[in-house]
């Protein structure tokens, strides 16, 4: 649940907010408050709600151990899922893709699987499902590249929708003295 919490009251919902009140401002494009999904801000969306806890080390430290734990648990089954929507994109059957999730995720149920299986081909969810394991291990991957910097980047994140290549350039940016 604290980890629920996280993702969506701190991550989307302050965003959320934010965003609002920018678009009223007039400080925002106004077509960004039209729809959220799918668009290429989607990708920074759920990374930076999936990595808070990395981007804000204090997020990190209020998290009990099980909220550490369902962490790690919950990026290794995005990425689980990441592998098996490039399998489901390359034609894979479902017996397959069973047996791959089984390996990493013993304790998955049959039937999850057939769910993601089918929702990962359907249009509507496809990109949607493909951006919280790429855009959680991209911010894994750089927090520590940035140390301290890392608050800029979340702040940024929070009060401006990117593209993933605005986020790359941005994080170059910090990244250089």
């Amino acid at each position: 649940p604290e980890l629920l919490a996280v993702h969506e009251f701190a991550g989307h919902l302050l965003q959320g907010y934010k965003w609002e009140d920018d678009l009223r401002k007039g400080q925002m494009n106004p077509g960004l408050g039209i729809t959220s999904l799918p668009g290429p801000e989607q990708w920074t969306c759920e990374g930076v709600a999936d990595a808070l806890p990395y981007l804000l080390p204090e997020v990190y430290e209020r998290l009990s151990n099980y909220g550490r734990l369902a962490l790690e648990a919950v990026h290794l089954r995005d990425l689980t899922y990441y592998a098996a929507h490039f399998m489901i994109d390359s034609g894979e059957f479902l017996g397959r893709v069973v047996d791959m999730v089984k390996t990493y995720l013993p304790y998955e149920k049959e039937s999850t699987i057939e769910m993601e299986y089918s929702d990962r081909k359907d249009p509507r969810f496809r990109s949607h499902l493909l951006t919280y394991p790429d855009a959680g291990r991209y911010f894994r991957q750089v927090v520590p590249e940035l140390g301290e910097k890392s608050r800029e980047l979340a702040r940024e994140l929070m009060y401006r929708p990117m593209t993933p290549f605005q986020v790359k350039e941005y994080v170059e940016r910090l990244k250089s003295p």
